[in-house]
């Protein structure tokens, strides 16, 4: 119940107890954006198997493999 107040008024960007049309795209696509950034992190780690930051020919090579 909590988490769903929070989303609500995360949601209800002026404040006035009701999420419009406009609120409600902007809250999704705020969440599909981190959503897509923490899949992307997750697959960059998954990659750089020497966690230095950067991929390599060599790393890619070796997930395909």
């Amino acid at each position: 119940m909590e988490q769903a107040q929070n989303l609500f008024m995360k949601a209800d960007s002026n404040n006035n107890g009701v999420i419009s049309f406009n609120e409600f795209v902007l809250a999704s696509m705020d969440h599909e954006n981190l959503h897509n950034e923490k899949k992307l992190k997750a697959a960059f780690l998954m990659m750089d198997r020497n966690n230095d930051g950067a991929i390599v020919p060599d790393e890619v090579v070796a997930i395909f493999k």
